[in-house]
């Protein structure tokens, strides 16, 4: 991967909305090539990617050479450092990119590269420039996760009969698989066009939620997620 120092320099909602545009653009990428069988590398997804933050989060590359080779190779993808546009005041980290993998023993992440040279690298770098090294991890789109387990109800995502009602997007996969690869078709756009959507977040402690839910449930063994369909008058 080739990712160098990052500046952020702009307003807290324009960071956010620079690095939200980012995962975006990755999660998309990733869930093509899974859904075609091609699969992904944690450098393509970066070149893809990181871009998409501009101008609140500006990348200026690393190449391979100051990555990985020769005696003074840096072990990491990217020099980030955080700054207050207000006072001047930064942090920074030296990061080394990973991707989740998935074997038949489980999932993984494998941070023996080269037997463990990259890591003495990061390590002896972060050192050098007093800043901590991290491991960022490339964790996959929502096909590359499914299996995961989903924090509604402690069931897991594949079965759709344990699907889970719209909590927090990014909480529950089958939530945000649904809502990203089946209601952005044009088919469902169009039939969804004359209703009025409404999510219910059932799983957040909130008494008058858990009310409508325990109200609409369909049987004491339905799951999440959960549409109802209504007329005016809530029946």
């Amino acid at each position: 991967m080739s990712i160098g120092p990052a500046h952020v320099h702009a307003a807290a909602d324009g960071v956010l909305g620079g690095f939200k545009k980012i995962r975006q653009t990755a999660e998309a990428y990733m869930d093509k090539r899974d859904l075609a069988g091609d699969g992904w590398s944690e450098e393509a997804v970066t070149a893809i990617a990181v871009t998409e933050g501009r101008p609140h989060v500006d990348v200026v590359e690393f190449n391979r050479n100051q990555e990985g080779r020769g005696p003074n190779a840096l072990g990491a993808d990217y020099l980030w450092w955080w700054i207050d546009s207000q006072t001047g005041e930064c942090f920074g980290m030296l990061v080394q990119a990973k991707r989740l993998k998935r074997g038949s023993k489980g999932w993984l992440v494998d941070v023996s590269h080269r037997e463990g040279k990259q890591l003495g690298d990061l390590l002896r770098t972060a050192e050098d420039l007093d800043v901590p090294a991290v491991y960022a991890v490339y964790t996959g789109g929502l096909v590359f996760r499914e299996p995961l387990p989903c924090p509604h109800n402690g069931q897991a995502g594949p079965d759709p009969s344990s699907a889970a009602h719209a909590g927090p997007e990014e909480e529950c996969l089958p939530c945000r698989k649904m809502e990203k690869l089946v209601f952005t078709k044009p088919e469902v756009e169009e039939l969804l066009g004359g209703f009025v959507i409404v999510s219910v977040q059932n799983d957040i402690g909130n008494e008058r939620y858990n009310e409508l839910w325990e109200k609409y449930r369909p049987s004491p063994s339905a799951g999440v997620p959960y549409y109802a369909v209504m007329d005016h008058e809530a029946k």
